[in-house]
């Protein structure tokens, strides 16, 4: 058996199972053909603008849950046949020295209780966390569980990071192949893919599979990588999925919930640990200006422009640069906290800088 291009693996999936339009099915959207009649009586459907995937029936499925936290909402999708149990804020069965949020305690209760999850959360809100925790959960059980990231520089980050808090941690990316018989793997969707289209003996094993920014699914280019990468699991398999942002998040989890029919948990929460700070720097000015919400900016700034838990003692004044000329290598030189001139420096500004 030849193939026309060995190192496409769209090529070779449609040499083996001789369809040749498989390409052209998962990217042209346009041209699947809508058999559903009258899906406007249809109340549970997906509607995806950013894929322009439309009027697919969701009819086996419920919401069994919607329940409202300080910063946080929990939703719930369920088979019909399936009776639903609330989830509880109980203690997890590993014991953290910090408080855990509301957040992090149900995305941990659903997986301890073997249900897949969406957590949707601000960058350094702590959704990691979540992540080894099903790491932590599966090797305690002697299950193997795989974390999928969409870039080898992630993966390679991520294995770093979780080969320190667990010794039994593999590697597998296009470059490299680190202890692949490890009871957790880190690698990129696309091998995962690869792994599901040869029906790899590794998956057999696998109770978990971790999704870290399961947003790329939306991407025009890679985001069937995604998308075939779910459907072809085994329904054995859970899932915990990561992301900032998710705009269709019920949606998604009706989708999972259809096509595995199982529990899926939808966790969002609104609360910003690292909060973000604004300035505006006008061309031709010098100085950059910071913009205030919620709070009045006096003359001197004095206060943060965030209502938060950001100490006050840091205080920055609405000039916090005074330069002239470009931006040099070494564009800050200040020690403790950040006095109202943190830059002092000398040259042209270059249009390419960017920091």
């Amino acid at each position: 058996m030849s193939f026309e291009n060995p190192d496409d693996p769209f090529s070779v999936f449609n040499t083996i199972t001789n369809t040749s339009n498989t390409y052209d099915a998962y990217n042209t959207y346009d041209t699947i053909p809508n058999t559903i009649p009258n899906t406007n009586t249809i109340p549970n459907t997906i509607s995806n603008t950013n894929t322009n995937i439309t009027n697919t029936p969701i009819t086996n499925t419920k919401i069994s849950c919607v329940t409202t936290y300080q910063h946080t909402r929990h939703l719930a999708v369920t088979p019909l046949s399936t009776t639903y149990i609330p989830l509880t804020l109980t203690p997890p069965s590993k014991t953290y020295p910090f408080k855990l949020d509301t957040f992090q305690l149900l995305a941990i209760n659903a997986i301890e209780r073997n249900e897949s999850v969406l957590v949707s959360a601000h960058t350094s809100s702590g959704k990691t966390l979540v992540a080894e925790h099903a790491i932590h959960t599966c090797i305690s059980n002697n299950q193997r569980v795989i974390y999928t990231s969409p870039i080898k520089a992630l993966s390679n980050q991520k294995y770093r990071e979780l080969l320190e808090k667990f010794n039994d941690v593999g590697l597998m990316t296009g470059d490299v192949t680190l202890n692949p018989s490890s009871s957790c793997i880190v690698m990129t969707t696309e091998i995962l893919r690869n792994m599901l289209y040869k029906g790899s003996e590794i998956l057999r094993e696998v109770k978990y599979i971790i999704f870290d920014e399961i947003h790329y699914m939306k991407d025009k280019e890679r985001g069937v990588v995604w998308e075939e990468s779910i459907v072809l699991l085994p329904c054995s398999v859970r899932m915990v999925f990561l992301s900032a942002t998710v705009p269709n998040a019920l949606q998604f989890a009706e989708w999972i919930t259809y096509i595995h029919q199982q529990t899926t948990h939808v966790i969002y929460t609104d609360k910003r640990p690292t909060p973000l700070i604004h300035y505006i720097a006008p061309l031709g000015e010098k100085g950059m200006t910071k913009v205030c919400y919620n709070v009045d900016c006096d003359s001197d700034s004095k206060g943060v422009g965030y209502e938060g838990d950001i100490a006050s003692k840091g205080v920055i004044d609405s000039k916090v640069c005074d330069y002239k000329g470009d931006i040099d290598s070494k564009v800050c030189d200040y020690k403790g906290d950040i006095d109202s001139k943190v830059c002092d420096y000398k040259g042209d500004i270059d249009t390419g800088s960017s920091y």
